[in-house]
C-alpha cells in the first residue's frame, strides 16, 4: 500500500510523495485477492504511519476485487465514504489508492468504483 510523504516537493498532489510500504500480509498469487488485502489495509489504517499520512483514514471502505473475462479487474468499494475537503487531499487520496492497485494489477486495465460510480467521479464530484 501507498502512503503520504507530505511536504518534500515531491510529484504527487501538492508538493507530496507516494511511499509504499509493506502491508503485513504475504502475498497469494492471485492479483484480485491481493489488491483486495492491499486496499483493505489502505482503508483500515489510521491517519499517520509513523511520519507518513494516510488521506483515506477518514473512509470506512471495504474492497472486493473480481477479473472479468476479457481480463479488466474491476474493484468494488462499499462503505462510507467520505470526500477530501480540498484539491490537496483528492490527489493524495487517489493517488494513494490508484498506485496501490497498479504494483499489484501487472499492467492489467482496472475500474474501481464505489457504489454504482466510479471512485474518480465520487471524488472530484462527491455525488
Amino acid at each position: 500500500m501507498y502512503l503520504i510523504h507530505v511536504g518534500t516537493d515531491g510529484p504527487v498532489a501538492c508538493g507530496d510523495s507516494l511511499i509504499g510500504l509493506g502491508t503485513g500480509i504475504a502475498p497469494t498469487g492471485d492479483i484480485a485477492t491481493d489488491i483486495e488485502h492491499a486496499l483493505n489495509a489502505l482503508f483500515s489504517a489510521g491517519q499517520y504511519s509513523g511520519e507518513f499520512y494516510n488521506a483515506t483514514y477518514r473512509s470506512s471502505l471495504k474492497a472486493s476485487a473480481d477479473i472479468n473475462p476479457n481480463g479488466k479487474i474491476i474493484i468494488q468499494l462499499s462503505g462510507t465514504f467520505i470526500k477530501p475537503d480540498n484539491d490537496c487531499e483528492i490527489m493524495r487520496y487517489r493517488e494513494q489508492v490508484w498506485q496501490t492497485v497498479r504494483q499489484i494489477a501487472q499492467g492489467k486495465d482496472f475500474d474501481i468504483y464505489l457504489g454504482p460510480k466510479l471512485l474518480g467521479d465520487r471524488l472530484y464530484t462527491g455525488k
